[in-house]
């Protein structure tokens, strides 16, 4: 419990009072430093949690009750964490079930200096600890002191004692702050740890113009896109590279299907060089999932192939290296990003040119442009029942789920929450299916090619093997996903969601 402290008279008065009934001794003053972290995408703030780290010591603490759930000692210190490089225990655990595949990174510093007295009853026994905390907040270069705050420790064994003195404290006018001073902190720098999500969020409005509903989108999608090149530049982890892809797909994508929002030179022009911007990562993107997977590997391989499977992802990891350094030379050259200030600078122009569709309602227009997607959806995958589909069919019809989805995203301000979510859900469990059938493929073929090389090298024959178990399994397995494509089709076009669909989009 901490009190902040308005004016020095109050702690002056504070002291003097409890001076009255009790026994009071100063302690030399203390400083600590403590760094608060979290995901990029606010993971612990979301559930009321925060890693923090002082000096050799990491602990993940709840703001919810204000206690220490797991702590660990390290012994080098870092400028990231992943759970799996945690010291193996119950932090790890923990970390492990929330952030999964996303980094730690350091939100805010903060130096508190803490002047401590203690408070002794008749006996000279300690009954409760008063510390004066004046905090200094170090974050992005920028540094501030914050106002000081008086708090009181309890000590087993002296709870009434402990609100005598509470109650002294309040009496000389000071109030209990309502939050924990993390949240202080946090306002205190402008830091909103949980504001980042690679999903659409704009609000939109029905008699909105379809080029300022599409402007609104893009500028979102733009902004992840920036917002993710640090991450893909430190290498803090796979999830920075995947979001920057999909905010970019996603972007080529609206400028696709919202035909003739914008001038359509400049559109195409925009499309061609934000796919070539993804383009340049996708073998590193390629790489990434296969790391991804060496767990999953690990568990279907039998334990004989599994010195393979090493050997395999050291090599994976060494290219997926090399593949990194390109990606990062290349994003660290302002010249490559070009197209980025120029979309940027696009999107903030009031007065382009009219197009076809450009004063349009956003709601009339995105009904027509989902319905005509949908049907697309329903015509692709209605051909593919009758038919054991091949995979290339299959991918069609992946791309099409994919570009229904987008818009669905794009444009669920302006229809029932629980209707778009009710839409939402059965695509997702559709694209599901299709996406990892398409991921085997990938995979498999990537096989192959290492199959082929590894032929010709004796010293590979674990290797070999290992390679042949994992391309059985991935075959095997995408063979049942196929089996199960007519199942999961027939539930996205059940008569009850093909119902919502025609009540919102027709």
């Amino acid at each position: 419990m901490y009190y902040p402290v308005k004016k020095s008279s109050f702690l002056k008065n504070t002291i003097q009072k409890l001076a009255l009934t009790y026994q009071i001794i100063s302690k030399p003053l203390l400083k600590k430093t403590v760094t608060y972290f979290d995901t990029f995408d606010g993971r612990l703030f979301k559930k009321n949690l925060t890693f923090q780290q002082e000096n050799d010591a990491v602990d993940l603490f709840s703001l919810k009750n204000q206690k220490v759930l797991a702590s660990s000692e390290i012994s080098t210190l870092q400028t990231a964490y992943h759970w799996w490089e945690l010291p193996a225990g119950k932090l790890q655990k923990k970390l492990a079930d929330i952030i999964d595949i996303r980094a730690l990174l350091p939100i805010v510093a903060c130096e508190f200096r803490i002047k401590t007295y203690e408070v002794l009853n008749e006996d000279e026994k300690i009954i409760t600890h008063l510390l004066i905390n004046s905090p200094i907040i170090h974050w992005q270069n920028n540094i501030k002191r914050l106002p000081r705050f008086l708090e009181i420790e309890a000590i087993r064994g002296y709870r009434a004692e402990f609100h005598a003195i509470k109650k002294i404290i309040e009496e000389q006018g000071l109030v209990p702050a309502e939050r924990p001073f993390l949240f202080e902190i946090f306002h205190a720098a402008q830091i909103e740890p949980a504001s980042y999500s690679s999903r659409v969020t704009i609000q939109l409005e029905p008699e909105m113009s379809a080029r300022l509903a599409v402007q609104k989108i893009c500028r979102q999608l733009l902004t992840n896109i920036q917002l993710n090149l640090p991450g893909i530049i430190n290498d803090w982890d796979s999830e920075f590279l995947h979001d920057f892809r999909v905010a970019i797909r996603r972007t080529r994508s609206i400028l696709a299907q919202m035909k003739m929002v914008f001038p359509i030179k400049r559109l195409s022009y925009f499309r061609q060089k934000l796919g070539e911007l993804q383009k340049t990562t996708n073998h590193l993107r390629d790489l990434d999932v296969y790391l991804l997977l060496k767990k999953n590997y690990s568990t279907i391989l039998p334990p004989d192939l599994r010195d393979g499977l090493e050997a395999l992802f050291q090599e994976i990891t060494a290219e997926r290296e090399k593949e990194y350094q390109n990606v990062k030379s290349f994003l660290s050259q302002p010249l490559n990003l070009d197209t980025l200030k120029e979309w940027e600078s696009y999107l903030q122009q009031e007065k382009l040119p009219r197009s076809r569709n450009s004063q349009r309602p956003i709601l009339p227009f995105s009904k027509k442009v989902i319905r005509q997607r949908l049907e697309k959806v329903m015509a692709k995958g209605g051909q593919l029942l009758k038919k054991k589909p091949e995979q290339k069919e299959l991918h069609q019809l992946r791309i099409q789920c994919k570009k229904l989805r987008y818009l669905l995203e794009f444009f669920s301000s302006l229809y029932p929450e629980e209707k778009i979510a009710m839409l939402v859900e059965s695509l997702k469990c559709l694209q599901d299916l299709l996406g990892e059938i398409n991921d085997l493929s990938i995979q498999m073929r990537d096989l192959e090619q290492r199959f082929e090389k590894y032929q010709a090298q004796p010293e590979q024959r674990m290797s070999l093997a290992t390679i042949g178990g994992l391309l059985t399994y991935s075959y095997q397995r995408q063979q049942e996903l196929k089996q199960k494509f007519q199942e999961t089709f027939q539930k996205f076009s059940r008569a009850e969601v093909m119902a919502v669909a025609e009540e919102l989009f027709y």
